[in-house]
């Protein structure tokens, strides 16, 4: 998300409206949502939205020559309350 975008909401609203759609639309009965270990802002958007952090997968991607490590957060659709 461009500079200019940041910190306005739109990130939670938009994953807001998705997660919604996966549970009252397509009826799944879980979201997850993965993050770089390193992005803090990132990872409050999940936090925001009730997410728990379910764990750190490792080596889990290769960007460039760079191994990220990614941090899990889900949420079951019996604790979605939107």
């Amino acid at each position: 998300m461009g500079e200019a975008y940041t910190n306005k909401g739109i990130m939670t609203l938009t994953c807001a409206a998705m997660v919604n759609y996966a549970f009252h639309e397509l009826e799944l009965n879980k979201v997850e949502i993965k993050t770089a270990v390193k992005n803090k802002k990132s990872a409050a958007v999940p936090e925001r939205l009730g997410f728990k952090h379910e764990g750190t997968i490792r080596a889990d991607e290769v960007i460039g020559d760079t191994i990220h490590d990614r941090e899990v957060y889900g949420i079951l659709r019996a604790g979605w309350d939107r």
